[in-house]
């Protein structure tokens, strides 16, 4: 990955459920279109799954950025997701979180974060405690929420709807593998 060639700051826009089947396609040019319609600068997606790093100028508002890439999307294409906005450091502080739960090395794509659009209300990150996990775990610090699976994403029961309808806001989630990359 090359780095920026203008001043600002990078971020880290993550679309979620973009371009992993048959619908919500999206093409790479028009992810690239729309976030330089934002303000963003050096634009380039990493992997075809709605990663798209970025940089700001110093004082823009990412969130704002996000929220404009997800409404070209939605006149543009008719697609309506969430788009998380993030940076590379905010990434490493969720790799610390993970790194401080001393859970045994495991299969990257088995371990993934959930960014959250918001710090959950705390009487919802209690009722999102007591969710029976199966043999999952997880951990919640702020807008992150990793969970380690025991055996796959699919046979989960803390499902993204169901994280989403306890803790009461939006999130998008990523492997491990994904996360390591994009804070790099």
């Amino acid at each position: 990955m090359a780095a920026p060639t203008t001043l600002g700051d990078v971020h880290v826009l993550l679309w979620r459920g973009i371009n992993v089947g048959a619908h919500r396609r999206i093409p790479k040019v028009d992810l690239i279109r729309w976030a330089e319609q934002a303000g963003g600068t050096d634009v380039r997606t990493v992997q075809a799954s709605g990663n798209v790093i970025l940089t700001l100028p110093a004082g823009a508002d990412p969130a704002a950025v996000a929220a404009s890439v997800a409404a070209a999307a939605r006149a543009e294409r008719d697609i309506d997701v969430p788009v998380m906005a993030t940076s590379p450091a905010e990434l490493r502080e969720a790799l610390a979180v993970l790194e401080a739960q001393g859970w045994p090395e495991q299969e990257p794509k088995a371990v993934q974060l959930t960014l959250l659009d918001a710090v959950p209300d705390p009487s919802r990150a209690v009722a999102f405690a007591a969710l029976d996990p199966g043999e999952d775990r997880a951990v919640l610090v702020g807008r992150f929420l990793w969970i380690r699976h025991a055996t796959t994403v699919r046979d989960s029961p803390l499902t993204l709807t169901r994280i989403e309808r306890t803790l009461g806001v939006v999130g998008t989630a990523r492997n491990l593998a994904t996360v390591r990359m994009l804070a790099s």
